[in-house]
């Protein structure tokens, strides 16, 4: 695929920092939301081919995709002109302004949003009596509602996927079991029977996303 070096250029909608100093960086991450820690290698695919690499990461506060450029944090824009975004082994494509990661492909296809909630710092009791605070684990996995980071005080970030069903050009909320069987009508006894046998839960990304390719 063909590559040119000013692409990145021309998809720039804001400059926000200089990245030069890793701690302001890791500061700016956790205070806005971003799904990873750190910026993941990646790149950006437009229509017709033509691609460029650059370190990415997904703004769970605007469903936004940055990236680092020349030591700058900059948002990607133009999102007409994007066909895809590959962001390490994920994939993400952009409608009405947002991006969404592809959980499974097809006709209608299943796409994921992600969103972030403030939730207290969990409090346990240790052996001798003592109170103590922990921040729970951070999960890169994609197939649950995950990822808790410290972010101010005693609250972590909870990031949440929102799950959607893409038909034409409208996007249709795929959180339940309820919702599918509205997007898919004609299949509600096929719905209900899967989840019967499988024991799906539908907000673990990886069981969801084998349910909608069997609807296809």
């Amino acid at each position: 695929m063909k590559k040119t070096s000013n692409l990145l250029a021309i998809l720039v909608c804001t400059f926000i920092f200089s990245a030069s100093h890793a701690q302001s960086l890791s500061d700016t991450l956790k205070a806005n939301g971003y799904l990873y820690e750190h910026f993941e290698p990646g790149f950006v695919v437009l229509h017709g081919g033509t691609t460029q690499q650059a370190p990415v990461n997904y703004n769970t506060n605007t469903q936004e995709i940055a990236f680092i450029q020349d030591g700058h944090l900059l948002i990607l824009s133009n999102l007409d002109a994007i066909d895809t975004v590959f962001m390490g082994e994920r994939k993400f494509i952009a409608h009405e302004g947002k991006f969404y990661e592809v959980g499974a492909a097809g006709n209608m296809p299943l796409l994921i949003s992600y969103d972030n909630r403030k939730v207290p710092v969990s409090a346990t009791v240790d052996h001798n009596g003592t109170s103590k605070q922990y921040d729970r684990e951070v999960s890169n996995t994609v197939s649950e509602v995950y990822m808790n980071r410290r972010y101010k005080g005693n609250f972590v970030l909870e990031f949440v996927p929102q799950f959607w069903i893409r038909r034409g050009h409208t996007l249709y909320k795929a959180n339940s079991e309820k919702q599918l069987e509205k997007i898919f009508p004609q299949k509600t006894n096929t719905i209900k029977d899967y989840v019967a046998a499988h024991h799906t839960v539908f907000s673990n990304t990886s069981e969801l996303a084998q349910l909608v390719t069997t609807l296809q």
